[in-house]
């Protein structure tokens, strides 16, 4: 039961990351991209907006949430890059397939 359960989810986690690598054609237009844009890119994208967002609106009554939403957001856009950069050399960035 245990060999049973450990491979059917090592097929879903297979399924999702080959979800989340596939190109997306609706979030490179709208994007405004040159080359194609994959649905991780897409959803980290509108991760980052959420928490920019919540900051902003958290601002007018704390200061410390605005400031970590503000925070969360700039790790997010961190790993953005990071990924972006290691897939321009070829290599695994953090949140691609390990």
């Amino acid at each position: 039961m245990k060999n049973y359960l450990s491979n059917r989810y090592a097929q879903r986690v297979s399924a999702v990351k080959a979800w989340l690598d596939a190109k997306s054609e609706t979030g490179t237009q709208v994007m405004g991209e040159d080359g194609p844009v994959t649905r991780r890119e897409v959803v980290l994208v509108n991760i980052i907006m959420v928490f920019m967002l919540t900051g902003i609106l958290a601002a007018d009554s704390s200061i410390l949430l605005a400031a970590i939403c503000i925070g969360i957001a700039g790790l997010f856009v961190w790993r953005l890059n990071t990924v972006n950069k290691k897939q321009e050399h070829g290599k695994r960035g953090i949140l691609t397939n390990q």
